[in-house]
């Protein structure tokens, strides 16, 4: 939901979405893990 959120749709909008995701899910997930899934969606 957040990659659609933000629009991104290839990894130059990592960044973007990245920022978006920590924010939403401090204190519930590391910011590596958070990296990883999202590199295997933005592909």
């Amino acid at each position: 939901a957040a990659v659609r959120e933000s629009g991104a749709s290839s990894k130059k909008d990592f960044g973007k979405t990245m920022k978006l995701l920590t924010e939403r899910l401090a204190g519930q997930a590391e910011p590596r893990r958070i990296s990883g899934l999202l590199a295997k969606l933005l592909v």
